[in-house]
């Protein structure tokens, strides 16, 4: 799985050859976060991702991570999502949210099809 950051668009990219009878599972050790100013970065030391992908073409993502040093950090838990960040988490129309605390801590929630 890797991640691409291209403009303002988000990108979870899941590698899967051909057609596949279970749900695919990958996890890995990065997390896309956005600070209290709305500035995306990426936190790869103490993130964990999930990514589960059916054959049905429905998938969910679930991620935690940490704002990095430098970041601003909210004053009380903010939530991103679509409405005030408008990017895709996977796909055009997913529908996703982003939980970040004052101590920096970050959730990110994401489901759709494609």
């Amino acid at each position: 799985m890797s991640v691409i950051a291209k403009g303002s668009l988000i990108l979870f990219m899941a590698s899967s050859s051909g057609a596949f009878a279970g749900a695919i599972v990958t996890r890995d050790s990065y997390c896309p976060v956005i600070d209290a100013n709305g500035v995306l970065s990426y936190d790869s030391t103490s993130a964990r991702i999930q990514f589960v992908e059916t054959p049905s073409g429905q998938y969910s993502v679930h991620c935690t991570g940490q704002l990095p040093v430098g970041a601003a950090f909210p004053d009380r838990a903010i939530q991103w999502g679509p409405d005030n960040f408008p990017v895709s988490c996977y796909t055009s129309g997913d529908e996703w949210k982003m939980i970040v605390t004052p101590s920096g801590q970050v959730k990110l929630t994401c489901n759709g099809r494609h």
